[in-house]
């Protein structure tokens, strides 16, 4: 059985499943669900993923200072610079953020959400890297997309991130990273989301809506200290109305950060 819609990132077919009260019985035939990969061979060059939560250290790792490292570019709080941002700009583009999948998960990134880092390093001790689940004494359990999508508000289907540009939407790109690139040598450091922040926010300029996407991927989606060529593409499609699938990527930097600190953690507790 094929899928049933083009763009739909999951795969219906039949395939032999174990009977689910195990034993010796005949494997039976079931439907079942796989998700269909979205890079093709012709790919070569890839993005680098987003910044892992913690850097490499100098000192030796122990459970003091596991306790005292701070999760870097994990997801920010909100400024209300930013929240009088999303007010500005939603009764003028909120239809095109429905359209593209992202309304509410903008609208999400406007409300602070506490982080107990001791609650995330304890579920990291339960982490299995090699299964990107959770082993807990009553059973094994894992995020899901499903989790992402509704509590991330992210999109699970549309085009990869990965989606290059098509010619109508190169200019855009050019005059976007010029004023990007103006805004860094005028500051004279690194193009940062606090840099576009500066530069577009309330300017009345045309490319505000683009620069306001790429503020935001780069913040409360893809959070990482700099902006790479790849958001751009990503918020160009986004401000066109294109659905992007940022749920996979979301969940696969979870999954990287969750084996990042149980790794730590592991490593810790085996020199004692």
């Amino acid at each position: 059985m094929e899928d049933h819609t083009a763009d739909s990132l999951v795969q219906e077919r039949d395939e032999l499943m174990v009977p689910p009260s195990g034993g010796n019985g005949n494997p039976m035939l079931r439907k079942a669900h796989f998700l269909k990969p979205l890079l093709s061979k012709e790919t070569v060059h890839l993005p680098p993923p987003p910044s892992p939560m913690l850097y490499a250290v100098t000192q030796k790792p122990t459970l003091q200072n596991l306790k005292k490292w701070n999760l870097h570019w994990s997801k920010a709080s909100p400024s209300e610079r930013w929240k009088l941002w999303v007010k500005n700009m939603k009764p003028k583009y909120q239809e095109i953020w429905k359209k593209s999948g992202i309304y509410h998960a903008i609208l999400a990134s406007t409300y602070s959400v506490p982080r107990d880092k001791m609650l995330i390093l304890g579920l990291a001790e339960y982490w299995c890297p090699h299964a990107n689940t959770f082993i807990f004494s009553w059973g094994e359990v894992t995020i899901t997309l499903e989790d992402i999508m509704h509590l991330g508000c992210f999109s699970v289907i549309g085009s990869s991130c990965l989606t290059p540009l098509s010619d109508e939407y190169i200019d855009v790109f050019n005059c976007l990273r010029h004023c990007a690139e103006k805004a860094q040598s005028a500051s004279g450091g690194s193009l940062t989301a606090g840099l576009l922040m500066n530069h577009f926010m309330s300017s009345g300029m045309d490319l505000e809506h683009e620069a306001f996407l790429l503020f935001w991927l780069s913040k409360f989606v893809f959070p990482r200290p700099r902006i790479h060529v790849y958001d751009f593409h990503v918020a160009i499609h986004l401000s066109r109305g294109i659905r992007i699938a940022l749920a996979p990527v979301v969940l696969a930097c979870i999954y990287r950060d969750m084996s990042v600190l149980h790794n730590l953690i592991v490593k810790t507790e085996s020199e004692f």
